[in-house]
């Protein structure tokens, strides 16, 4: 089963979003609005595993979950997955056996 077809059988669809930066009154840089990126995409969320949360720990990144995607959505680290209410930072990017077809992002859900 091709990995598009695999997120399709068992995902959900995300939107990404990515914050814009401006410069405030006095030059410095002030966060504005998040930008949709890219919409609907067929995602599947897992929990992350014990040793992924274990490796960031190790470099003081908090991490949750992993996010699975077919293809390269184009996401970097400090986009935001919105997944129904829930919303989700990317912290890591990895192309999974450097083919191109399946990536994990993983990420950490920010409650607010």
């Amino acid at each position: 089963m091709n990995p598009a077809a695999f997120i399709r059988r068992i995902g959900t669809t995300a939107d990404l979003m990515r914050a814009t930066v401006t410069r405030g009154a006095a030059g410095g840089r002030v966060a504005g609005t998040p930008q949709l990126v890219k919409s609907d995409l067929e995602v599947s969320a897992q929990p992350a595993s014990a040793i992924t949360i274990e490796q960031y720990q190790r470099r003081g990144i908090a991490v949750t979950h992993r996010i699975y995607v077919a293809g390269d959505v184009g996401a970097q680290e400090g986009d935001t997955l919105a997944i129904g209410a829930r919303r989700l930072v990317v912290r890591g990017i990895r192309n999974v056996a450097g083919m191109g077809h399946m990536w994990e992002l993983d990420c950490a859900e920010v409650l607010s």
